[in-house]
This record gives structure tokens, sequence and C-alpha cells, in this order.
């Protein structure tokens, strides 16, 4: 693999600090072999790039695009990797209420890659745009964006992770939700989450239950962990992925250990 080295730049949790991180450039499917030094003929290069990234991503990196980084900030550490113990999660009263409103939604696994990235899912991207951006960001501007977090440099191209998956949650016939996730040797890393904004479909609590039922069909094939990435306490938008317990946090020493009292 390519090291990218140290990268630094504004911090997008707390703008007052500057992030440092570390990247490296993942291999594409064609690449990975030559990465191994000695490798049956009998295992595929899809095998190959599972086994990489899930050894990465237990080491605390995330995907974003074609790269892998992981935050290496020598004055702060409130970033920490955090992991659902799958096989242990029960969900809590709360989470069962959002469960049962949602039993109207059906989910579909989408690995076709050519539909990752339709009219619909770019209408429903721009949708949901609109939470972060002051007006709704052009057709142009979200298929870049959706390229990026599927590790896709064109429409026409493969995903650089074979790995990565849709789940789609639909309402009837309406597109309400789409998750992009990364298959892995133990279970799977979630890497970004789109929805829709209507108050109807707000009120719905749909990043939970999109977190909830990738977790119950986890449990199904006998997995391991739901990588959620960067968990951060007290912070607005990181803190509520401790409500999925048992979870495990990613330590100093690169160790994985309880993040609950004990």
């Amino acid at each position: 693999m390519k090291n990218m080295d140290l990268y630094e730049h504004e911090c997008g949790y707390f703008p007052e600090l500057t992030c440092r991180a570390d990247y490296q450039l993942f291999p594409d499917i064609d690449a990975v072999r030559a990465c191994y030094s000695e490798v049956p003929e009998d295992i595929k290069n899809e095998q190959l790039q599972i086994d990489m990234f899930t050894k990465f991503t237990q080491a605390g990196y995330r995907r974003a695009s074609n790269l892998l980084y992981k935050n290496v900030c020598p004055h702060c550490s409130r970033c920490k990797s955090i992991r659902i113990d799958v096989q242990r999660f029960l969900p809590s009263k709360s989470q069962r209420k959002v469960l049962r409103i949602n039993k109207d939604i059906a989910v579909y696994p989408c690995t076709n890659q050519a539909e990752f990235i339709t009219p619909e899912k770019i209408a429903l991207y721009r949708k949901y745009s609109l939470k972060h951006n002051a007006e709704m960001i052009s057709e142009e501007k979200a298929i870049e964006e959706l390229l990026y977090w599927h590790g896709m440099e064109s429409l026409d191209s493969a995903c650089n992770y074979s790995g990565t998956m849709n789940m789609e949650y639909l309402l009837g016939d309406r597109l309400v939700a789409c998750s992009v996730i990364d298959e892995m040797e133990d279970g799977v890393s979630s890497v970004y989450f789109y929805y829709d904004t209507d108050r109807d479909i707000m009120r719905r609590s749909l990043g939970t239950f999109s977190a909830l039922y990738e977790i119950k069909q986890l449990q199904m094939i006998e997995a391991e962990y739901y990588y959620l990435g960067y968990y951060i306490a007290g912070h607005k938008n990181m803190a509520y992925k401790a409500n999925f317990k048992p979870y495990e946090l990613l330590n100093a020493q690169d160790e994985w250990q309880s993040g609950e009292p004990q």
C-alpha cells in the first residue's frame, strides 16, 4: 500500500482545533494481490481486499473514497473508534419503539454497483443535503459526493473497495433512506447514511432504525461487530453511538476495550 503520510486540516468536529490524520491509499481490486508476499492462487482478489480492509478497520482506520485514514492528533484524543458487540446487543426500550414505528419499512440490500447512484438516490441525496447547506446542491455536486462515499471515480467505474454495498429503505415504493456500508470479515463498517427530510419521515428516527436493522442482520449471520466510525463523548452529532450497547472503544494502545463503566 502507498503511505500518504500525515495530513493536517481543520478539525471537522472542533473547528478551533487542527486535525492530523494518517492516510493510506487503498489498493483497488487489481492491485491488492501485489501487497501480499505469498498468496495461494485459489484465493480471489476480492477476499484479499476484505482481509486487508478488515485489518485496517480493526486498527482504527476509516474509508473515505479510495483512502484509509486514522486521526492521530498529538494534543487531542477525543475521537475514538467504536464498534458494537453484535451478538451481545439488545435494543433498549426506546430503540424497540423505533423498531415498532418502522415496521412498515421494507429494506433491500443492493450489491449491484450500477445501482449505487440512480436518479432516485441522487434526488434523495440532494434533499438530504439541505440539512447541511443553505440551499440544495446541484445534481452534479450530489453525484460527485455520492461517488466519493462509494469510492468510485465515475458513474461507469467500479467501487475501489469490492465489499461496498447499499441498504435501501423503502416506505411503499418510495425510497426514504439509503446507507452505504462496507463488508468485513468480522461484520460491517457503516460509511454514510442519507435520508428523506420530510417531517413525517424525520419522526421515524431512520438513522437509529437503520443501525438497529443492520445489527439484526449481522446477528442472523453470526457476525461479530458493527463498526460506527468515531465516537466523541458529549458531541451532539457523535455521542449517540454509545446508545448501542454493549460497545467497545479503541484505546491509545490500539486495543479494543469495553467503553461502558465496569
